[in-house]
């Protein structure tokens, strides 16, 4: 297997916070400076939400995957919970597959959305916080 199951291929572009993506969430995204060297995410969620994932696939295999940053909208917006912002490093992005993933049903964590353009959407030393509004 080459890449993970999804259902849609998305430019990040789409991610504007306002024009509902193909399976009908709504996502924004924002870029500020963060850390040299490396890719930064951020997820946030409303209070509430079921869990949501920003996750990594190595090229290859659906069964190799790294959760950047993850968790339910009352973890992600906890100041103590440790994995609402996690990096990684660009090379792998470019190398691998980077989803949008959910919570579908009967809590089974999906990967609907297929960032295809992760390699050039994301630059180094950025940090990008990720608002999931709605699902």
């Amino acid at each position: 297997m080459g890449a993970p199951s999804f259902n849609y291929a998305i430019k990040v572009a789409q991610l504007d916070g306002v024009t509902p993506l193909p399976g009908g969430d709504i996502v924004a995204i924002a870029e500020s400076a963060g850390t040299p060297g490396i890719v930064s995410f951020t997820l946030t969620a409303k209070k509430g939400m079921w869990w949501k994932g920003i996750v990594y696939f190595e090229a290859g295999t659906s069964n190799n995957w790294t959760e950047i940053a993850a968790g339910s909208g009352d973890e992600l917006n906890d100041t103590n919970y440790t994995k609402k912002t996690g990096t990684i490093d660009h090379g792998l992005i470019a190398a691998g597959f980077l989803t949008l993933s959910r919570t579908g049903g009967a809590g089974v964590h999906i990967n609907p959305y297929l960032l295809q353009d992760a390699d050039t959407a994301f630059r180094e030393g950025y940090l990008y916080t990720v608002d999931w509004k709605a699902d």
